[in-house]
């Protein structure tokens, strides 16, 4: 939770001669310094809601959607892993939206005044911006949902197969060391490929106010052209480290457990 944190402020801040944080490290110290330790878990009743409900969804639809994409194969190709990976968790942070959107306003609002806590949040969104405020970032949050679960799900289940290919004796298909080095390549390519769509919608979310462009195609591109003309194309990676931070032991953690919980599954 405060790695996700340091990774929000860190990507709504703009490019400066004297930013206010200059690095992951720097970041946390001025966060703990100017608003205590306990402000590090700002966000987090949203965070947990949005996790547990988007992951049950994403997994759960995964398995179900790349088995009809290679309902004529033998084995699922990577194409079909890459595409039910994306379809999966695009219909699922489609669904949580609203909830992302109080948790980038709660992370990065320094003074909790205006986004306490989830409900209050909602409430505050609805009553300024109307109900179509709870879907800013939306058009970029599908994206990016697309691209970390494609590259997560389907970078895992590629180099498991890669990894029973290269070396069968050590890695086998039961086997948590197959897990745990498929996960990491996992968590990998699921920071590197999300980084930029993620900076598009944590500062689309972050924007307040009643007026909402039409077309949330026209408002993403905007963001994206005036992030890269403004602050140069590097900005994109604003964060990468705390991203990288959080999803490498996420991955590690989530695909060992899946694993486990679906080899127990399988035995009943």
């Amino acid at each position: 939770m405060p790695i996700d944190l340091i990774k929000v402020r860190l990507q709504v801040q703009v490019k400066s001669s004297n930013p206010q944080y200059k690095g992951t490290i720097h970041a946390l110290k001025t966060v703990i310094g100017e608003e205590g330790v306990l402000s590090l878990w700002k966000g987090c009743s949203p965070s947990l809601v949005r996790q547990i409900g988007y992951t049950a969804v994403s997994m759960t639809l995964f398995q179900p959607v790349r088995n009809f994409l290679s309902e004529n194969q033998h084995t699922p190709r990577f194409r079909d892993r890459f595409l039910a990976g994306g379809i999966a968790g695009s219909i699922g942070i489609s669904i949580f939206n609203p909830v992302e959107v109080i948790k980038v306003r709660m992370q990065a609002d320094r003074n909790r005044r205006h986004y306490p806590n989830l409900r209050n949040g909602l409430k505050t969104v609805i009553q300024s911006e109307g109900y179509l405020g709870l879907w800013r970032g939306i058009l970029p949050n599908i994206q990016r949902a697309f691209i970390v679960n494609a590259a997560e799900l389907g970078s895992y289940d590629q180099t498991k197969q890669i990894l029973y290919t290269i070396h069968p004796d050590v890695f086998q298909k039961d086997k948590p060391i197959t897990h745990l080095f498929a996960s990491i390549c996992a968590g990998f390519f699921g920071a590197v490929g999300s980084n930029p769509v993620d900076i598009v919608k944590t500062r689309l979310m972050q924007q307040e106010g009643s007026l909402l462009v039409k077309n949330p195609l026209v408002a993403q591109w905007q963001c994206a052209y005036n992030i890269i003309k403004n602050e140069g194309i590097m900005c994109l990676y604003n964060g990468f480290i705390p991203n990288w931070m959080r999803k490498g032991p996420w991955s590690i953690i989530f695909f060992l457990s899946y694993e486990k919980y679906m080899k127990l599954l399988e035995k009943q």
